[in-house]
């Protein structure tokens, strides 16, 4: 995270008309200190991953 200036996650949920799910959309936003910085995908993929593991737990 050192090496952007901003970096923020925006999460909705919104529930669907069945009542028992929701499709949730996030959006990352960052800023690079400078060109040499490269774009987040490794971080996003964990984002990814962590989002399936709670879908896994809550689906339970």
């Amino acid at each position: 995270m050192k090496e952007y200036k901003t970096f923020v996650v925006h999460i909705q949920a919104t529930p669907k008309s069945n009542g028992n799910d929701s499709i949730i959309h996030w959006i990352v936003e960052y800023k690079k200190l400078h060109e040499g910085v490269s774009h987040p995908e490794t971080l996003l993929s964990f984002v990814e991953d962590m989002f399936k593991d709670i879908d896994a737990h809550l689906c339970k």
